[in-house]
């Protein structure tokens, strides 16, 4: 039995491994006469410079192709290593002819600097799998390679170095689930994204060294900005402390419903599809806030939501509608105030809190442009002085 490589995403950063894997499975899927036993990922030694191909044709022939000092130099290598692939001079049957085709089609690629053919593995969509980088002829950076039983590697291919199994026939999925991932460390990265609330609909989110991206309701798997599920989500990120409080009795079920769905479409749409994270089973994506109150759970991640995003949610305001918002806050803040002092309940002390901060930002906002001066703030705020 085949023990399962340990992938480690890190050791090639610059891609999602998730989508990687969902290639190998189409090349593996494309060429299905071929009985491919693993595709692996390589990174490849070449200087652009004084660039020498070597490629194992039919017959032991070997093709050496200079190749132009403009061409980006090669990086990433894609070996597919069978089993049962035979060249024949005339192909007799068509899995003989299939093999040959692939062998080509690897080979082509070998050639893609030069001659600039369409690329029989990878297609425009294929630049998804960098992260945020914008790679301009990316096909130029990749070589594929077939290797059968007794073949070495091309001696370009970095063999010693850390690389990546995209796809293994001789490991099943159950096999693969034995690989238990890091909890600590899968913990560690959702701690370090930063998800900025950017409009109803939209979000962005940051991974850790890298440019914050847009992601849409639609794209975290949310089936529009409407549901109460995404409704529930964008206030948690958008109104601070960024808490969630699932009710009692007859309430408790559906919010603990609405936060499961939440969490399950964060780590099936981002972090397993956007990130290649494994995530591990019963791993949240949020967590207890006891010192908070009962029932009071938080995300895990960063949630960067601060003045200055209030600030152009209430800059965009007309006068009426900042000076009716600036109405609203203040009789909201007055009646918390009066519930607390009936009921020193902790989690209305919260949102007293959350309150005032968004009334201070909405009262700058109207003194700043000047549309209110500080006694009409005082009227409006506290009308009994």
């Amino acid at each position: 039995m085949t023990k399962p490589h340990k992938n480690n995403s890190d050791d090639f950063p610059e891609f999602y491994l998730s989508r990687l894997k969902h290639y190998a499975g189409e090349w593996v899927n494309k060429y299905s006469a071929i009985q491919i036993e693993r595709v692996v990922l390589y990174r490849y030694d070449t200087d652009p410079y004084d660039l020498i191909i070597s490629v194992t044709k039919r017959r032991s022939d070997h093709l050496s192709q200079k190749v132009s000092k403009d061409s980006p130099p090669l990086q990433y290598a894609i070996v597919f290593e069978i089993s049962n692939c035979i060249e024949l001079p005339i192909p007799e049957n068509p899995k003989d002819i299939a093999c040959i085709e692939f062998m080509k089609d690897c080979e082509q690629t070998h050639r893609y600097n030069s001659f600039n053919r369409p690329h029989p593995f990878l297609n425009s969509a294929f630049c998804k799998v960098y992260g945020n980088q914008t790679i301009k002829d990316f096909r130029k950076e990749w070589v594929f390679y077939y290797q059968r039983p007794g073949d070495n590697l091309h001696p370009n291919i970095q063999a010693d170095k850390p690389f990546l199994i995209l796809y293994d026939s001789k490991v099943s999925v159950e096999e693969a689930d034995l690989v238990e991932p890091d909890v600590k460390k899968i913990d560690a990265i959702i701690r370090s994204l930063r998800f900025y609330p950017e409009s109803d609909s939209e979000i962005k989110i940051q991974e850790l060294r890298k440019e914050a991206k847009p992601a849409p309701c639609k794209s975290l798997g949310f089936k529009n900005n409407r549901t109460k599920e995404w409704k529930t989500f964008i206030k948690i990120l958008q109104e601070p402390p960024h808490i969630f409080s699932i009710g009692s009795s007859s309430e408790y079920d559906a919010d603990r419903k609405i936060l499961s769905n939440i969490d399950r479409k964060l780590k099936k749409n981002f972090l397993s599809k956007e990130c290649g994270l494994q995530i591990p089973k019963g791993f949240k994506t949020y967590e207890r806030c006891p010192k908070e109150g009962k029932g009071i759970y938080k995300f895990k991640f960063q949630i960067i939501y601060g003045e200055e995003n209030k600030k152009s949610k209430y800059d965009s305001l007309s006068k009426p509608e900042l000076i009716a918002e600036i109405r609203n806050l203040s009789e909201k803040f007055q009646n918390i105030t009066k519930d607390i002092e009936l009921n020193d309940d902790p989690l209305l002390k919260i949102v007293r809190e959350k309150n005032s901060n968004s009334l201070n930002t909405a009262s700058k906002v109207a003194l700043e442009k000047k549309w209110l001066t500080r006694e009409d703030l005082t009227d409006i705020i506290n009308p009994t002085s």
